[in-house]
């Protein structure tokens, strides 16, 4: 037995093309494109932008958007010509498969099945906890979670993952269409917060730009995971801020750019995937 045999670009187009296995090409353009932007809106830029600027680049974290940006730009370019060379669903496992063999994408297929698993949980549970905050608002009690058995249950979580699990079956096009709407609702949240807070903007917090550097204060072990990972690999004592504190920042600011791997997997579901895939994944990055 091979561990490392590699699946050809050939045989994996086959394989895909087989009666029972192949998906209908149907998304376009503006829907992958969508897609991208959706996720990198959704879990990305509402999350990570404050906690990099408090924790780790200060006003400086502008920057660490920049580094991100360029690091996320070179990937795009690799995930976008293995996609177009292998368009089948897989994405990173498909292309792990067939340049490092099949041992290297096993494991890599795993992680991505736990890395979608993990965060679709994550956001489906805060979803519903959102859902409760808006209840409240009106004057209704709704707790976000209900005891069964001793065991809390999250009904927005499970309310979402089954209206989601729903268009999924119904199909992908049905599904990215309603997607699309909640992502035009959700860019144009973000355009208001632009504009209106461009009006609160006192630029007298932006002195100093780069923050010195200074300790992180924790003697219980988490403090070193608040550096950045230069500082680490050199023995550095773990501080935040600073020149290696944007650093630091654009690690975790690159994570509202990872909607391009979200179009890569959808490689198989794609009209005209040469073509198709660059489009929407520089879109989605320019996003």
């Amino acid at each position: 037995m091979n561990l490392f045999r590699t699946k050809s670009i050939e045989q994996s187009i086959a394989d895909a093309d087989e009666p029972g296995r192949k998906l209908k090409r149907s998304l376009s353009t503006w829907d992958l494109m969508i897609m991208g932007v959706a996720v990198a809106v959704g879990a990305g830029i509402f999350s990570v932008g404050a906690k990099a600027a408090a924790n780790f680049a200060g006003p400086a974290v502008t920057i660490s958007f920049a580094v991100a940006a360029v690091t996320c730009a070179l990937a795009i370019m690799c995930y976008a010509e293995f996609a177009t060379a292998i368009p089948v669903a897989g994405s990173a496992y498909v292309f792990t498969y067939a340049t490092m063999g099949e041992v290297l994408a096993w494991i890599i297929g795993w992680n991505l099945i736990l890395e979608l698993f993990t965060a679709a949980a994550v956001i489906a549970k805060y979803w519903g906890i959102y859902l409760s905050k808006v209840f409240a608002l009106m004057g209704v009690d709704m707790p976000p979670a209900v005891n069964i058995a001793g065991v809390d249950l999250y009904w927005g979580a499970f309310l979402i993952v089954a209206i989601f699990t729903v268009l999924l079956v119904l199909g992908t096009k049905l599904s990215a269409r309603v997607g699309n709407v909640f992502t035009l609702i959700k860019i144009a949240v973000v355009l208001f917060v632009i504009v209106v807070g461009f009006t609160y903007v006192k630029f007298s917090n932006y002195a100093p730009f780069v923050p010195a550097s200074q300790p992180t204060g924790g003697n219980d072990g988490a403090d070193v995971m608040k550096q950045s990972f230069f500082g680490f690999l050199t023995g550095a004592v773990p501080a935040q801020y600073g020149t290696l504190g944007i650093f630091a920042g654009a690690a975790l600011v690159f994570f509202a750019f990872i909607g391009f791997d979200v179009v890569a997997t959808s490689a198989e579901e794609v009209k005209n995937p040469q073509k198709t895939l660059p489009r929407a994944s520089s879109a989605a990055w320019r996003w």
